[in-house]
């Protein structure tokens, strides 16, 4: 790839989640999601291009939905990130031991079935 992948909105998302995951030891629908989450695209934040619509905004930061933006940066769910003592980073995130913790963090927010 040429310098210019890095420039890619997804790129980030793609090389963080790209770690290898024992997925033996987690279930399916945790291997699921996080296949998801390791391309950078889900139903939520993509589904918009099925259909032919305008990209999904966050409807209180009025910016394009993406898998970082739910994970780290809306605003809407700031107390609850903190209250889990989430991880502030996307490699700190995807690290084994916080996988419980972002399943749990998706199913608290309602997300969890729209990935």
């Amino acid at each position: 790839m040429g310098p210019s992948h890095k420039n890619n909105k997804l790129w980030e998302v793609k090389r963080i989640f790209y770690q290898s995951i024992n997925h033996n030891n987690i279930s399916r629908r945790k291997s699921s999601v996080l296949a998801r989450l390791r391309l950078g695209h889900c139903k939520l934040t993509h589904e918009y291009l099925l259909k032919g619509q305008s990209p999904p905004l966050c409807d209180l930061c009025q910016i394009q939905l993406s898998v970082r933006h739910i994970l780290l940066d809306c605003q809407k769910y700031d107390d609850l990130r903190r209250q889990l003592e989430m991880p502030t980073t996307l490699e700190q995130l995807v690290q084994p031991e916080q996988l419980n913790l972002l399943i749990d963090y998706l199913k608290t927010i309602d997300l969890l079935q729209h990935l």
